[in-house]
């Protein structure tokens, strides 16, 4: 826990020094891509896997393998929509050389498991903190 504060102070102190970057929309700057996310992280017999979105910024990146890599995890809502109004990410971005990538969160936005039957309630229960914290460590 005090790694990860020290590195958002650090994060925080870059942002401050550094000048505004205005992101319009995802669509314009970031590159919207696609990957097959698993259903059920906890359940190994359950093969089911699911498209999940995510957007991946790398105009300030200087594709160092040691520059740093910024993720945004997916709020309830559309990813583009966050990406496009979290000017702070990109700010960071470009002091620290930074890639960036929004990921979307399950069963919010376009990433939806079962489409439109996704709030079904025999196919809800796959929405929680757990599966959704598994799926930014699978992507």
């Amino acid at each position: 826990m005090r790694h990860f504060l020290l590195v958002f102070a650090i994060l925080c102190a870059a942002a401050f020094a550094a000048d505004v970057v205005t992101i319009t929309t995802a669509d314009e700057t970031g590159q919207i891509k696609w990957f097959n996310q698993i259903l059920d992280h906890f359940n190994y017999e359950d093969t089911r896997m699911f498209q999940a979105r995510y957007v991946v910024y790398d105009q300030y990146w200087d594709r160092n393998p040691k520059s740093p890599l910024l993720f945004y995890t997916g709020n309830e809502g559309d990813v583009t929509m966050f990406a496009g109004n979290t000017g702070f990410m990109f700010t960071v971005a470009k002091k620290l050389n930074a890639l960036v990538i929004f990921a979307e969160h399950r069963y919010y936005g376009e990433s939806m498991p079962f489409g439109q039957q996704s709030f079904d309630l025999d196919k809800v229960g796959f929405l929680s903190v757990e599966q959704a914290l598994a799926d930014y460590a699978n992507l």
